[in-house]
């Protein structure tokens, strides 16, 4: 998908709650206790050995430690995308399955335009294609004309007016998984928008008296919104862009009036909003919706976890901070729904989360741990 502005996540709606997290891979400790302790993690006991295991030390007191099973960004992230899958829609009874649920593969890209040297009137789109082959080996790039891919999964409840979406992205980097999630909800349209519904089928003479009489009426504003308008989109804005900018040369002007001189060399092309993110109210209707968005974030994130550390272990890696940090974050989340603002920043280890809920919004609490 091909954005534009700050935020990549186009169409989604507001960000309800984020959090990153950094793991060592580390591979499973040689020693009886470390295989102890990683058996138990797997839910089985390993059979007990003689003291021929060691005490899984180097000379230098290192722990010794079996290689990791190699894997790539794009194992782990198709682990993920398949098993979400088969756990919350497939496996389940049709009675506890995650109605409209998708798990799909996103990449995002930066869109700008800019002018060929060669031809006044050619564009270039100067980002490459996110639905194209990823040259990037796994790895995210890191320049202005990055693309980066994320599973989106998408749930849409009370009759998708209530669509949640969580965007999850890897990255290995030094040794180190790096997970990123982040959760975005649109929530219901205004009520006003189904009187549609309720619309008569046919257009009487009757109706047509009224609906002629309601247009003169409103005229002069209408006239007055057609002039202001325009005016106000072109006034400067107080707020910078973040638009990338690449500077080409311009071709010779043989306009009449010179109008070369007020072309943009580079025109931020990708989408900033989408039309249904134009439409929601910003409170929810009911309770009850507030709390779904909840629900079903807590269940992605909690089955996200379960997932990564199983596929760790199936990896040789020693799940014991993987663990320690699913804790905290689980954690977190009890913590900041049991208040009654829903609301709330927390960071704690190498996690943090965002949380803003509902019509309460404007109340924050903080809680940080050393």
């Amino acid at each position: 998908m091909y954005y534009g502005g700050y935020k990549p996540f186009v169409g989604a709606g507001q960000p309800i709650k984020r959090w990153a997290n950094a793991e060592l891979l580390l591979g499973v400790p040689k020693s009886r206790a470390g295989a102890f302790g990683q058996g138990l993690l797997n839910g089985h006991v390993p059979a007990q050995h003689g003291p021929a295991d060691g005490d899984g030390t180097d000379g230098a007191g290192r722990t010794e430690r079996k290689p990791i099973i190699p894997f790539t960004v794009e194992d782990i992230t198709a682990r993920v995308c398949e098993e979400m899958l088969a756990e919350l829609r497939d496996k389940p009874a049709p009675s506890d399955r995650v109605e409209l649920l998708s798990v799909d593969r996103r990449r995002f890209s930066k869109a700008v335009r800019t002018a060929e040297a060669d031809d006044p009137v050619a564009v270039l789109l100067d980002t490459p294609d996110p639905d194209g082959p990823d040259h990037t080996g796994g790895h995210w790039e890191e320049d202005y004309d990055a693309r980066r891919e994320y599973l989106c999964v998408r749930i849409g409840a009370w009759k998708q007016e209530l669509v949640t979406s969580v965007f999850i992205g890897f990255d290995i980097k030094g040794s180190t998984l790096h997970t990123e999630f982040y959760t975005y909800v649109l929530s219901p349209l205004p009520k006003s928008f189904h009187l549609a519904d309720r619309l008569p089928a046919t257009i009487g003479g009757k109706l047509m008296w009224r609906i002629a009489w309601d247009v003169t009426l409103s005229a002069p504003g209408e006239l007055l919104r057609l002039i202001a308008n325009p005016l106000r989109e072109r006034l400067p804005s107080r707020f910078g862009t973040d638009t990338v900018g690449k500077l080409v040369s311009q071709p010779a002007d043989t306009s009449e009036f010179r109008l070369g001189r007020y072309a943009l060399a580079s025109v931020d092309c990708g989408a900033l909003t989408s039309v249904r993110e134009l439409a929601p109210n910003r409170d929810f209707h009911h309770f009850f919706q507030e709390s779904d968005t909840i629900k079903y974030i807590q269940i992605i994130e909690r089955h996200l976890l379960q997932i990564v550390g199983d596929f760790l272990r199936d990896h040789d890696v020693d799940t014991r901070e993987h663990e320690a940090n699913q804790t905290n974050i689980l954690q977190q989340n009890f913590g900041a729904n049991s208040t009654n603002n829903f609301g709330g920043n927390q960071s704690v280890g190498n996690t943090k989360t965002t949380q803003t809920f509902g019509n309460n919004s404007g109340v924050t609490r903080e809680a940080r741990q050393p």
